[in-house]
C-alpha cells in the first residue's frame, strides 16, 4: 500500500471524501438530506467512501451547486485539490475579500504538475518575519545536503503522525536535523531530529492580498 504524505492525501480521492463531509457537517445533513434529483445519494455514499477514484470534476461541481441551493459557498479548488477558501455561508460571501486567493490556487496547482513536490499553507508564527500564517509556500523534494541553511518545508513524523512544517534545516554537531525557527520573539523551540520524511527549500511564495 502506497503512503501518502499529507500534501498528496489532500490531492486525493481521501482528501475530496473528507472535504465532502465536511460540507455536510457544516449544513448539517445526512447524506440523503444532501442528495437531490441531480446528486444521487448513492453518488455521494461512493464519492465519501472513494470508491471508483472517487470524486470526478462533474461530480465536484454537482456538489458545489447543490451547497449553493443549500446557502453555503464552496470553492472548487478547495472542494478538488485541497487549496484556497474553505466553504463559508452566502452571507459571509457578500462581501468576499479581495486576496487573491483563486490565482494562488491556479499557480500552485500548475506548480504541482512538474511533480515531486511539497506545499503548505502557513499555519504558524514560528518564521516570522520573513513567512507569515496564511502565506502560501511550495518547493520541489531535494536531498538533504542540498537543503541545509535553508528554508524548508519539512515532513516530520513523531510517534506515527507526519507533520508538515515550515522551518530552517540546520545539522546539529551529533550529526543530527535541527528544525530552527526565525521568530525569535515567540516561544517556538527548535525540533531535533534523525530522520525526515521529506524536504523541499521553499522556492515559490505567495502571500494572499490583505
Amino acid at each position: 500500500m502506497q503512503l501518502l504524505t499529507l500534501r498528496e492525501l489532500e490531492d486525493s480521492a481521501t482528501g475530496r471524501s473528507q472535504r465532502i463531509k465536511r460540507i455536510r457537517k457544516i449544513l448539517g445533513l445526512t447524506q440523503s438530506e444532501f442528495a437531490s434529483d441531480d446528486l444521487p445519494v448513492q453518488s455521494i455514499k461512493n464519492w465519501e467512501s472513494g470508491l471508483h477514484s472517487g470524486l470526478t470534476k462533474s461530480g465536484a461541481k454537482r456538489i458545489i451547486e447543490r451547497a449553493h441551493a443549500l446557502g453555503l459557498e464552496c470553492d472548487y479548488n478547495w472542494l478538488f485539490h485541497g487549496i484556497g477558501a474553505a466553504p463559508h455561508s452566502q452571507d459571509e460571501a457578500q462581501a468576499p475579500p479581495e486576496d487573491g486567493s483563486d490565482q494562488i490556487a491556479h499557480e500552485l496547482l500548475a506548480f504541482r504538475k512538474q511533480g515531486n513536490t511539497i506545499d503548505l499553507i502557513v499555519m504558524d508564527e514560528a518564521m516570522l518575519p520573513n513567512f507569515a500564517p496564511g502565506d502560501y509556500v511550495a518547493g520541489v523534494k531535494t536531498s538533504a545536503e542540498k537543503a541545509l541553511n535553508h528554508n524548508c518545508i519539512v515532513i516530520v513524523e513523531d510517534n506515527g503522525i507526519e507533520r508538515i512544517l515550515l522551518r530552517q534545516v540546520l545539522r546539529s554537531n551529533n550529526n543530527e536535523f535541527v528544525l530552527m525557527p526565525l521568530n525569535q520573539k515567540e516561544s517556538f523551540l527548535p525540533i531535533s531530529c534523525t530522520t525526515l520524511k521529506g524536504l523541499a527549500p521553499v522556492i515559490w511564495h505567495r502571500k494572499p492580498k490583505v
